[in-house]
């Protein structure tokens, strides 16, 4: 009898819980969309290197409509390659964790379900918060009891995956970077002027966490093996011509070393690159360091790019020929060549934060020490 009723209290939990909507019929009735920002605040006092951090972020935005949700962080690097932002689905019950990286659009899916944490009512205890009066709840995060504050009257769950009831207008997460962070809407702003696609996965393939894992496992596999194949290979025999009609021949390198970066204009990571190949250029300018770009867009479009975008580099266009016999499919990407032909460095990927200057500072020193041996 004892099992049973346990049993039968699981069942009605479990029913309960998967009908819940999470909405009220006020958001279902929403017109337009509604904007929350939100203050953030590190518990300790973070580094300047960890402020530099691609990851360090000091603003997030909160959107949603009728159906969906959006959370993205404002970060403060722009030199990122790549971007991440959350979608909650209302309609469907799921999250997603979507990434735009390596010119590849693709979403994590998981069930709404799978990410409820037990938060504690404290009654009595409130806090206005950008003008609104919340309810305190205590929850652990990461071993420590934290407050957050939430409010029912936006007539939306969005609680930081807790069982807290309501829109969390302050709450406490955690990064393993960057330690606690408090998060505290600071404006609610009611509006019409947002684009349907703000709440769109149109272009993204969606994965569910062991798909993505098995995906992960598989690209680094052909990272590895790329990297394997061309590192310490000698470059093959290219005649290069650049968009200011200079002619360079890879057979006759033996007095500089070449430092080739490959893109195309609509590869979002690669925007990211221009500006830290323009800073090595000029640092390196009066060593034997030859910087060529290799666009894969017609000459036309790349001598426009080039312009629009500042790139002070030397620049080949249509460069399919050049990319097909070193195998080259995924862009941006790297190569450092030494004076004697030799491939030393070959890599996927943009960006410039500080950690990768610092490499291929070192990856082009390294090539120059070979020069004249």
């Amino acid at each position: 009898m004892k099992i049973f009723a346990i049993l039968l209290l699981f069942i009605t939990t479990t029913t309960a819980f998967a009908q819940a909507d999470y909405r009220t019929e006020k958001v279902k009735k929403l017109q337009g969309a509604v904007v929350v920002n939100f203050d953030v605040k590190f518990e300790r006092k973070l580094t300047k290197e960890e402020r530099s951090q691609s990851l360090f972020y000091n603003e997030v935005t909160v959107l949603y409509n009728k159906d969906r949700l959006v959370m993205r962080r404002i970060y403060t690097n722009k030199s990122r390659d790549f971007d991440v932002f959350t979608l909650l689905d209302y309609n469907e019950r799921k999250q997603y964790t979507c990434k735009f990286e390596d010119a590849t659009r693709y979403a994590i899916s998981k069930d709404f379900g799978q990410w409820q944490r037990n938060a504690k009512k404290i009654k009595g205890k409130t806090k206005t918060i950008a003008g609104i009066e919340c309810q305190k709840y205590t929850l652990k995060v990461k071993g420590q009891v934290k407050e957050i504050y939430t409010t029912e009257e936006l007539g939306l769950t969005y609680n930081h995956r807790s069982t807290a009831k309501g829109f969390a207008l302050e709450t406490v997460i955690f990064d393993k970077k960057l330690g606690y962070i408090t998060l505290t809407a600071k404006s609610i702003t009611y509006t019409h002027d947002v684009p349907k696609e703000h709440f769109s996965l149109y272009g993204f393939t969606i994965y569910t966490k062991e798909e993505y894992k098995e995906r992960s496992l598989k690209a680094k596999e052909i990272i590895a093996e790329e990297k394997f194949e061309r590192v310490g290979d000698k470059i093959p025999h290219l005649k290069i011509l650049t968009l200011d009609d200079k002619k360079i021949d890879t057979r006759k390198n033996t007095d500089h070393v070449m430092f080739f970066v490959f893109f195309y204009e609509k590869c979002n990571p690669c925007n990211y690159l221009y500006k830290t190949v323009n800073d090595l250029q000029e640092k390196y300018k009066n060593q034997n360091v030859e910087f060529i770009g290799v666009s894969l867009n017609k000459d036309y479009e790349t001598e426009q790019f080039v312009k629009f975008k500042n790139i002070k580099f030397q620049v080949a266009g249509e460069g399919s020929y050049i990319t097909q016999p070193l195998g080259i499919k995924k862009y941006p990407y790297i190569l450092i060549v030494d004076p004697n032909r030799i491939i030393r460095y070959a890599k996927i990927g943009g960006g410039g934060s500080p950690k990768q200057v610092k490499q291929l500072d070192a990856e082009i020193d390294k090539a120059l020490s070979f020069l004249n041996q």
